[in-house]
């Protein structure tokens, strides 16, 4: 066991997630989707429609007051077993009819093209962390719902069918390049836990 400590920066809710090296495939996959069936600009997110940072977040809304130092020291036991896992892309599919806002400020619909993730060591950190989090900060943090997946892109509703269609068999192993963190400040940047390239280049 460790004391928290706890940050005093202002920035809002925080992220991490775990980075993978691109994929051909998922190039290949991207550049048949029709750029006038891609989400519009949504307001107060910097995300672009076409995904070309692939990752798996691994835990969102991580409070103000968990420094970044405190989420890297817990995720370090798991880093052997984060780059000598594998990782599975499966099941091209959606998360259907979420809700945005547009830069203009008029709400749309849109769905999320996404792979499912087979990795239990992602779950298995996802948890440890919601948990952990939970149990030093009393902050609450919901897993029961947690489903790892890499998004490939945001699309209009009804849009990509053809795609589930064509990839439907599809499964694809990817190579695991880093661990990050990221406030939700405004201005904040993504910035690496930990370099799993470098760890396995040895």
């Amino acid at each position: 066991m460790f004391d928290l400590k706890f940050s005093t920066s202002k920035a809002k809710q925080g992220y991490i997630g775990l980075y993978f090296e691109s994929s051909a495939i998922i190039e290949k996959l991207q550049e048949k989707i029709d750029p006038y069936h891609l989400r519009p600009a949504q307001i107060n997110s910097h995300a672009l429609p076409i995904q070309k940072n692939l990752h798996c977040s691994i835990l969102q809304n991580i409070h103000k007051n968990i420094s970044k130092e405190v989420i890297s020291t817990m995720c370090a036991a798991y880093i052997d077993g984060l780059y000598a896992s594998q990782y599975r892309l499966h099941n091209l599919s959606l998360f259907e009819n979420l809700e945005g806002t547009g830069a203009n400020g008029v709400p749309f619909h849109y769905d999320v093209l996404k792979f499912d993730l087979d990795a239990p060591i992602v779950l298995n950190l996802h948890e440890t962390l919601a948990l952990r989090l939970q149990e030093y900060h009393n902050h609450p943090f919901s897993f029961e719902n947690y489903h790892p997946h890499v998004t490939i892109a945001f699309v209009k509703p009804n849009s990509c069918g053809f795609l589930l269609e064509d990839y439907k068999d599809l499964e694809i192993n990817l190579m695991p390049k880093s661990l990050k963190y990221k406030s939700k400040e405004r201005k904040a940047a993504l910035e690496t836990l930990f370099d799993l390239e470098a760890i396995l280049s040895f």
